[in-house]
């Protein structure tokens, strides 16, 4: 039904939907967030190299646990006395870190909706000794996110954590990232 036309001689035009909007909500953008975590674990399942999508930060403590513990010696901070005691030097051991937990603690704090979790290893090693960082445990956990099609970011937070020593394989695993990147053009990574 027409409005009142307040308006003589002018053409009004009344539009009427028969279909509802065809227009749905989609993510723009779902990350893949690859590391290392305290667990991997859903129904007795290994989720070691197995992405999982997940919609929440309590999603994920609940399947890969908390945050890693600092030990005695993690961090050392060298203080200098004619300075009336200040900073000089901090040196943090990487081998007691890990960078996932609070990647994903961020995104979900800052209105991220969903991501992938796909865990490349866990803190501790069977015999309890710190799991060191590598390429390759990266990289194993970088091809399982290449089966996910609806993968748009990649982001490896612990990557920082491989010795330098092997900074040039760093390049490698980043090198992998890019090629994925480049085979599925809806995809990009964040690298550091």
């Amino acid at each position: 039904m027409a409005s009142t036309i307040k308006t003589p001689g002018g053409v009004y035009i009344e539009e009427t939907y028969t279909f509802p909007s065809a227009i749905t909500q989609v993510s723009t953008a779902v990350p893949a967030f690859i590391g290392i975590c305290e667990k991997a674990e859903k129904d007795g399942q290994c989720l070691l190299n197995n992405p999982l999508k997940i919609k929440s930060f309590s999603e994920f403590t609940h399947y890969f646990g908390g945050p890693r513990a600092l030990t005695p010696g993690a961090i050392k901070i060298i203080l200098n006395q004619q300075q009336h005691y200040q900073v000089s030097d901090v040196t943090i051991n990487h081998s007691c870190t890990a960078y996932l937990y609070n990647t994903v603690r961020l995104f979900f704090d800052n209105g991220g909706s969903e991501c992938y979790i796909i865990a490349a290893g866990l803190y501790n090693n069977q015999d309890g000794s710190p799991t060191s960082v590598t390429i390759s445990l990266l990289a194993a956990a970088l091809l399982a996110a290449e089966k996910i099609p609806d993968i748009s970011i990649l982001a490896m937070p612990d990557a920082v954590l491989v010795e330098k020593r092997h900074e040039t394989d760093l390049y490698q695993l980043q090198q992998i990232a890019l090629e994925q990147c480049a085979n599925q053009p809806n995809r990009f990574a964040v690298l550091d």
